[in-house]
């Protein structure tokens, strides 16, 4: 089929109101590697920079220290308990 006669069917569809019947919409198959494409945040931490923890946020810091609190509590109960 030639570009002329689709272009010629194209138009003839639209202008009398079947656009839908040239065009198929529910026969047609997007990937969603093409709808869904990956994006890089870049305003999110990815772990290859090398900060110094005195150089982090204070917030950062206190909420770190708090779970190695908490997880170190609840080792040394489960260490206990089997003694």
């Amino acid at each position: 089929m030639s570009s002329e006669s689709i272009k010629e069917r194209l138009l003839d569809s639209y202008e009398t109101g079947k656009f839908q019947d040239f065009l198929p919409i529910s026969n047609l198959i997007i990937p969603f590697s093409v709808i869904f494409r990956k994006r890089v945040a870049l305003d999110i931490y990815s772990g290859k920079e090398s900060i110094p923890f005195e150089e982090r946020d204070s917030n950062f810091k206190q909420i770190l220290k708090n779970e190695f609190d908490t997880a170190l509590k609840e080792f040394i109960i489960q260490i206990n308990s089997k003694y």
